[in-house]
């Protein structure tokens, strides 16, 4: 139905139905309107004055004749009034069940009656009125009292009616619950006659006029109620359930019904009065707005079902279109198209499948489908046998995939069958499509047969060039020996030329050697890669500056771009990908005579998230014609017969180039344009490497930062402070401290640095916040760059400190290696000191997302140590400060930790005491950094746990562990200095 039902229709809508923005000011400007023209002097009243006493007639007939005039007079408006509202109520409920016959939905009829025995209850106050119903009790309470006991009753009733249609389940269109509409009906008729009759028939009634009181009418307040609680909470609650014109307005009928009462409550003092009569004209008002609703849901409802009953007739049409043209295909379709029973009993039979078998449609439909596809299970019993349970085609078919068709003559064919589910009304089937592959399967055995032969002689062929390499090999290794020892003996210009013009021959030879040798295993499918973990930048750095002497004998620049998100450290076989990047650019330098060679790389994600290499070779030489870029990576290609004389090889370097890329899982492809250029591109995955801090250190030694880099330290902590000075000024560093972000932004802005080491947790500005002041300074300061120094240790982490500008990671306690390598990396590729190792500076982060260091190069950062480390001391950790510092730094550093500690310890317990938890978080994570650094292994455990729970907002836990923590420092702080007491060496 349109106005209550949860049908598809209504759902759909864009906006909830409503009525029209003017129609519900008119009728808020109708509630309104009376009472101000009666504020103004309007009287509405029934009461007419008295008549001038006419001569010639007898006074107390006319006095009679006027009273009687006056009181018929305000009796008839008032019953023409309820009998108005009794008819209205009458049409709501006749179009209310009309309502219920197209839509069959029950909550309609439901409110209709109880708007009509409403309606009811007002005809018997009319009728109590009009003294057509005679009372046990006097009339003076009696007609009071019916008007107030109608309104009740009224206010009620369609609560209990709205009620049940809310929390009624909409029904089943199909299924109408008519038992239910009568019940309910029943029901309020029975209550309106018990009311009715109790009234009629009680001896006493109670007084429900007060003319002198403030409140007039006071049995009128509870209907008032009433009727508030319904327009503001149970009405709204039916439209948001039901979502219709009529429930809108009954919402709106809320308006004129408490408009109703307030006249009645507050007003009427008198039967007839101007309050009287106002309320029983509001009150045909609050019935019209709900018939208003529910006429405009029933025309609503029957355009719908017009417009169903269309779409019926269109689909009616559209399915008998698509019968038409699905016959059609089923008679023209060259494969035969069958559908079974669940049984296996064949149900239709196309004209394709009667030529293919040979049977016409009569004579198969209802035989079962082993006459079409003979299967046997493994003990000889059909398994299409008519009504077996166990009959599955589709798993039958996926079994057997060698099937064979038989047609009416016997003779069997090989065929290709596809099957489906189908369902109709319940019953299972299958559909499928069969086809005659005779002609394929011939086909299909000559070619077999022809590929075999081919791999044979391609065998045959991959093993006698592999033979012959090896064969060549072994005396061109004597040859190249021996043309080595004699440039390493005295010989004349002429000689060594000549000596010379032979190693460089041979040498060609060995690598069209070399290139045939892989080939061959390549065809042979003996070519395996071998994977290791490596360092991407120093492979692509070593690669291009292997042959950047070749690229400068002949005045050509070759340059490499590396994308700043490439990892520096992979998994892949390294040997192999140096040899396609060498090969790319030899072959660039060949073919180019001035300009300059690019090689660039980068990395992407898969969908997978595995890394995936990117790399081109992009030159400025003579260029490929675009017919032959098509064979340009086939075997024993070059591009045309004058680049073969013009330059030496054997065709296979591309080719070989391929292959590799394709067994690594990418792809290569040119473009060219000839006498501008070419550019070689492409992709192989990577594996993310773990193994780069191994790395790293094992090349410290070539990286170190210049005597001369003046260093900015960001950082609160004394201790820490420190420490990272001793750490960088044992290597010969200059550096300068501040104590915070807003200090080192001043610094940076004063003094030229070459780098700054940024904590992220400082007082008055922290490191991100400095970070971004820092970039947003002019010139080359703002590109200063810029390392995160903290025990944020999470991968997310890490990624905030990028965000904010930062353009490395180190991470406490401080490795001196992954410290000094770190600098070394950004200040030579900022200040070009050192550019044959610029390409180091963009180093990965390593496996646990801690940047340049992941910590103490032989100790935990959590204080677990090993060897002699103690529950509270972690001797590894102090050990590795030592090897950083020196052995009588060392002990100074841990007495200025101790008493830093100490400090941070008050401000723990005065936070502890005020609940102070951005306090207590700040310094626990203060604390905990520098407890790590110094071996305060106890200590850092539970600064970082505290700090952790009040970042979750667990404060009640942190305090518990911020307490545990005040009573195990006395003893760290003791069992710390006895260390340092004790020395080191």
């Amino acid at each position: 139905m349109a106005s209550l039902h949860t049908d598809k229709t209504t759902h759909q809508q864009a906006q909830p139905p409503s009525i029209p923005k003017a129609l519900r000011w008119g009728i808020l400007a109708i509630c309104l309107l009376p009472a101000a023209l009666h504020l103004v002097g309007v009287d509405f009243s029934s009461q007419s004055p008295a008549l001038d006493k006419t001569s010639g007639l007898d006074t107390q007939e006319i006095e009679l004749l006027e009273s009687q005039f006056v009181a018929f007079t305000g009796a008839f408006t008032h019953a023409l009034l309820e009998w108005t509202a009794f008819c209205i109520a009458g049409f709501v409920v006749f179009l209310g069940f009309s309502h219920y016959k197209t839509t069959q939905n029950d909550t309609t009829p439901i409110i209709a009656v109880a708007f009509f025995t409403a309606g009811c209850m007002d005809a018997f106050h009319t009728l109590a009125a009009a003294r057509l119903i005679d009372a046990v009790t006097d009339n003076s309470d009696f007609i009071p009292f019916t008007w107030a006991i109608s309104r009740l009753f009224s206010a009620l009733i369609l609560i209990i009616g709205v009620t049940i249609a809310i929390f009624r389940k909409p029904q089943n269109l199909h299924k109408p619950n008519l038992n239910f509409v009568v019940g309910v009906s029943l029901a309020f008729g029975l209550c309106t006659y018990i009311i009715i009759a109790l009234a009629a028939t009680s001896p006493a009634l109670p007084q429900t006029t007060y003319p002198d009181a403030f409140v007039s009418r006071p049995y009128d307040a509870l209907p008032l109620l009433l009727f508030i609680i319904a327009g503001l909470v149970i009405y709204p609650l039916l439209y948001k359930r039901h979502p219709s014109v009529f429930s809108y307005c009954l919402i709106i009928s809320a308006v004129p019904e408490v408009m109703t009462q307030l006249h009645m409550t507050f007003g009427s003092t008198a039967l007839y009065d101007s309050h009287f009569n106002i309320a029983h004209f509001l009150k045909i008002i609050a019935y019209t707005v709900p018939l208003l609703g529910l006429t405009l849901d029933f025309t609503q409802a029957h355009q719908e079902l017009q417009l169903e009953i269309h779409d019926r007739k269109d689909a009616e049409q559209a399915l008998k279109e698509i019968d038409i043209r699905q016959k059609t295909i089923l008679s023209t379709v060259a494969d035969a198209i069958i559908t079974i029973s669940k049984h296996g009993l064949i149900q239709s039979f196309n004209p394709a499948a009667e030529k293919i078998f040979g049977y016409t449609k009569s004579e198969v439909i209802g035989t079962n489908i082993a006459t079409l596809v003979p299967i046997q299970s493994s003990d000889n019993d059909n398994e299409y046998s008519v009504g077996n349970p166990n009959f599955q085609p589709p798993k039958i078919f996926i079994d057997n995939n060698a099937l064979h068709g038989r047609r009416k003559n016997g003779h069997t064919f090989p065929i290709e069958f596809n099957m489906a589910n189908m369902n109709i009304d319940g019953e299972t089937g299958y559909v499928g499509i069969l086809r005659d592959i005779t002609e394929r399967s011939e086909n299909e055995q000559t070619l077999n047969h022809k590929t075999k032969e081919a791999e044979a002689a391609n065998n045959a062929k991959s093993g006698f060039l592999a033979t012959m390499s090896h064969e060549i090999r072994t005396p061109m290794n004597a040859v190249l020996g021996v043309l080595g020892l004699l440039l390493d003996s005295p010989l004349n210009e002429k000689q060594r030329h000549l000596v010379q013009t032979g190693r460089d021959s041979g040498e060609l030879l060995l690598y069209i050697i070399n290139d045939i040798l892989d080939f061959s295993k390549m065809e042979a499918d003996k070519f395996k890669l071998e994977h290791s973990a490596f360092d991407l930048h120093r492979l692509l750095h070593s690669s291009v500056e292997l042959l950047r002497h070749q690229a400068e004998q002949k005045g050509l620049s070759l340059l490499l771009i590396l994308d700043k998100d490439l990892p520096q450290y992979a998994n892949s076989d390294a040997d192999r990908l140096r040899q396609i990047l060498i090969n790319l650019i030899n072959n660039a330098i060949k073919f180019t005579n001035e300009g300059s060679i690019i090689v660039s790389a980068s990395v992407t994600y898969d969908q997978d998230d595995n890394l995936v290499l990117h790399c081109s070779v992009e030159d400025t030489g003579i260029g490929i014609p675009l017919e032959k870029q098509q064979s340009l990576f086939n075997e024993f290609t070059m591009v045309d017969h004058s680049y073969s004389r013009y330059q030496e090889g054997t065709g296979l370097g591309l080719a070989i180039c391929k292959r590799l890329v394709m067994m690594m899982g990418g792809d290569i492809h040119c473009t060219s344009d000839i006498n501008k250029g070419s550019s070689f591109n492409f992709t192989i995955h990577l594996q993310a490497s773990s193994e780069g801090e191994a790395v790293i250190r094992s090349e410290v030694s070539e990286i170190l930062p210049a005597s001369d880099t003046r260093i900015l330290l960001a950082e609160d902590n004394p201790a820490n402070q420190m420490i990272i000075k001793s750490i960088l000024e044992c290597a010969n560093l200059k550096v300068d401290i501040v104590a915070n972000g807003r200090e080192a932004v001043e610094a940076v802005s004063n003094i030229p640095y070459d780098i700054v080491l940024m904590d992220i947790s400082m007082p008055e500005m922290d490191g991100m916040t400095a970070t971004r002041n820092i970039r947003d300074l002019p010139g080359d300061v703002g590109k200063l760059p810029i390392v995160a120094l903290t025990a944020h240790a999470l991968a997310e982490d890490k990624q905030r400190f990028l965000a904010a500008g930062m353009n490395d990671y180190l991470s406490k306690p401080i490795d001196r290696n992954a410290a000094l390598y770190c600098i070394a990396s950004w200040t030579l590729a900022m200040t070009g000191k050192d550019s044959g190792e610029q390409a180091l500076a963009k180093k990965a982060i390593d496996q646990n997302g801690s940047g340049s260091g992941s910590g103490s190069g032989s100790g935990s950062g959590s204080g677990s140590g090993s060897g002699n480390s103690s529950e509270y001391v972690d001797e590894a950790v102090l050990q590795q400060m030592v090897k950083d510092t020196a052995a009588e730094i060392a002990p100074k550093l841990l007495i200025l930790y101790i008493e830093d500690a100490k400090q941070r310890s008050l401000i723990i317990k005065s936070a502890i005491e005020n609940q102070d938890f951005p306090t207590l978080e700040f310094e626990c994570h203060t604390l905990g950094s520098s407890a790590a650094a110094h071996g305060n292994a106890k200590l850092h455990q539970f600064a970082r746990k505290t700090e952790q729970l009040c970042i979750d907002g667990h404060h009640q836990q942190a305090l518990s562990t911020a307490n545990t923590l005040l009573n195990l420092s006395d003893e760290s702080f003791r069992q710390l200095a006895k260390r340092a007491r004790q020395g080191f060496t």
